[in-house]
């Protein structure tokens, strides 16, 4: 059974244990905090000022288990823990957070057997969340689908069924300049792209899968962009990291952990395509003026 602690107290000494689910919003990547950028008309993609790295608060849900009679002794006395003035610390799996209580509980008492389950769940904040420095490791085989700076997603457990197509289409156009009455194509440019990899993770052992999850994210959490790899097509894309959108462990144990997951990342510019081309103009050229006397059809333009 899982470890869970509050405050140093082991909730199984209230007669508690963690719900089946609860590591999903445990394990979730905290969404970073908004970007500025610039999305200047005359230049291809966004100028994004990604000069610090910091994440968003986050919330989450616990949801907690207890079986037979006593629930209501039980629950008071994790409500007691959890409402007292200032931070809680939770452990959960070797992770510790300081976290303040956001919500009260939803409770689900069953009917008519004593030996069923009750259940409460509270909903936490954690203000600050950090970024935990880990090396990556894994004795698995994965097939190379990207990487992430110097590192293969196989090097973190992780893999893909994406080989990364979405990363590779071309960009939207930026709206062309008006004055109402014309469409100005003389200027193409391109704009930036956002988009999602859908992941999964395995490991061999719980404390495997974690440390791993701190370096993923670490490789992330750096100032400035990183090459994101797609080894099918063959190239590096400079990214950034935004948010991860889901997150869901689908087992959690002595023998193996595993996990889907998708984080969402801004492409900026998507510099490996060539899009715009080039206008050139043919005529009868006056240096002097710096102007054309004909086209390139020879009509007169300048009499």
């Amino acid at each position: 059974m899982l470890s869970v602690l509050i405050d140093g107290t082991n909730i199984k000494s209230l007669g508690l244990f963690l719900a089946e689910g609860s590591l999903d919003g445990w394990f979730k990547y905290p969404k970073r905090k908004a970007v500025s950028y610039n999305d200047w008309a005359e230049a291809d993609g966004i100028e994004a000022d990604l000069t610090e790295f910091s994440l968003q608060p986050r919330s989450f849900t616990l949801t907690f288990c207890h079986t037979g009679k006593g629930f209501m002794q039980a629950y008071n006395s994790l409500l007691t823990f959890l409402s007292k003035p200032g931070y809680r610390t939770l452990e959960i799996a070797g992770v510790s957070r300081s976290v303040r209580l956001d919500v009260g509980a939803t409770v689900r008492i069953p009917i008519g057997f004593d030996s069923r389950v009750s259940t409460c769940g509270f909903t936490f904040i954690e203000d600050e969340p950090q970024v935990e420095q880990a090396e990556p490791y894994c004795l698995k085989y994965i097939p190379s689908v990207f990487a992430v700076g110097s590192q293969d997603f196989m090097e973190f457990g992780i893999g893909s069924e994406d080989p990364g197509e979405d990363i590779i289409k071309s960009p939207r156009l930026k709206d062309p300049f008006t004055d109402g009455n014309m469409w100005d194509l003389n200027d193409v440019k391109s704009r930036h792209k956002e988009t999602k990899l859908n992941l999964w993770m395995v490991a061999d052992s719980p404390a495997e899968f974690v440390n791993n999850w701190r370096a993923f994210l670490a490789a992330w959490a750096v100032p400035g962009l990183v090459d994101l790899y797609i080894t099918g097509a063959g190239i590096s894309v400079p990214a950034y990291y935004t948010d991860c959108t889901s997150f869901s462990v689908q087992a959690y144990g002595d023998r193996g952990v595993g996990a889907t997951f998708s984080i969402s990342v801004v492409i900026p510019q998507c510099s490996w395509l060539s899009m715009g081309g080039t206008t050139a103009e043919r005529g009868l050229y006056v240096v002097e003026s710096d102007s054309f006397l004909t086209d390139e059809e020879g009509n007169v333009l300048i009499v």
